[in-house]
């Protein structure tokens, strides 16, 4: 036996925390496809064949649609290049949706996500964000993740207010939320934050019924597109999201289900658990570009002279206009020439 697998053997036995550990040990396992020393799956069989986490993986294992294995110990990076997305100066944003699969009982929560604020200027890619989460949820829905995306900027409203942004999440979650006789009251006399928190159980409970861990992504509340900057109330029910998806507030509910990914929020995110993540990006620049380049080629153990790669930086640079559509054309252009590099 390796010394990784008895090192994994003792763990399996005196770890305290079961889930936990069994959460490390499976993803450890599926990254390799399960090519283990057999002691390491009988262990895991005589002592986690109770908990739902095995379950799953049973059931992954057995889908009529074989799960990806990815190289460790990196799993996403290799993601990332294989499925031809470039994503540029990304790092946090890669670690935090990493950090939506791990279970809240991590020691000290490290590693664990349940919020991703991406900010910057116009032009630095925040709404690109939205296929790299959408692509790794695809990924994810072996593990039950599911994604929605709201576009707030389509959104013809001069005040964008909480029950606005009530329905809208509604409408992705559950299409039938209207036919299913949920109501959402309009704000009366009661207090606006006794309203907001009902909004926002609604939400929790509707996501928690679905099934799936989902992962909400909120693009253009930065203002624009006829959406002025949000109103007070709204700003608290984002806040209020932000607990509930780190399960301080209605854990009853929300069952540790809901993920929110914020584009363009620029205010204030308490750090509940420190679960949330805020990345502050700028315009997409030569380094990086030539590192998706170098590691696209070491990936598939092509050589590559720095020259050829200087070029290839050179091409993709060339021509694209300096607007909200810059992130999406360097990527794509990108791609192009990485699958170049594989066909050459």
């Amino acid at each position: 036996m390796s010394v990784i697998p008895q090192q994994h053997c003792l763990k399996i036995v005196q770890n305290p925390l079961p889930e936990t550990y069994a959460w490390s040990i499976v993803t450890y396992c599926e990254a390799s496809a399960w090519m283990e020393d057999p002691a390491l799956i009988v262990q895991l069989m005589r002592k986690w064949q109770h908990l739902k986490i095995f379950n799953d993986a049973i059931a992954r294992i057995t889908a009529a649609v074989p799960p990806v294995f990815h190289i460790p110990p990196q799993v996403w990076d290799p993601i990332l290049v294989r499925l031809n997305l470039p994503l540029l100066n990304r790092s946090i944003t890669r670690r935090a949706v990493e950090g939506f699969s791990r279970p809240l009982r991590q020691p000290n929560y490290e590693g664990v996500t349940r919020v991703l604020v991406v900010t910057g200027p116009a032009g630095s890619g925040k709404s690109f964000t939205v296929l790299y989460v959408q692509y790794i949820s695809q990924f994810m829905n072996h593990a039950n993740f599911n994604s929605i995306y709201i576009d707030l900027k389509a959104q013809a409203v001069t005040r964008f207010g909480p029950l606005d942004l009530a329905r809208l999440i509604l409408d992705q979650v559950n299409p039938s939320w209207v036919a299913d006789g949920i109501t959402l009251p309009e704000l009366q006399e009661e207090q606006a934050s006794r309203w907001i928190n009902y909004l926002c159980r609604v939400i929790a409970d509707q996501v928690a019924l679905a099934g799936k861990t989902c992962v909400i992504i909120l693009d253009g509340l930065d203002g624009g597109g006829g959406v002025q900057l949000l109103p007070a109330e709204t700003l608290e029910m984002i806040a209020c999201l932000v607990a509930i998806a780190s399960t301080e507030s209605i854990p009853e509910v929300s069952r540790d289900m809901m993920r929110l990914v914020l584009l363009g929020f620029e205010h204030p995110v308490r750090n509940y658990l420190n679960t949330v993540r805020t990345e502050r990006i700028k315009p997409v620049e030569r380094d990086e570009i030539r590192k998706y380049f170098e590691d696209y080629a070491r990936f598939y153990n092509k050589t590559i002279a720095t020259a050829g790669i200087e070029d290839m930086v050179d091409a993709v640079l060339q021509d694209v206009p300096n607007d909200a559509s810059r992130t999406r054309q360097l990527a794509d252009k990108a791609l192009a020439f990485a699958i170049g590099i594989i066909n050459s």
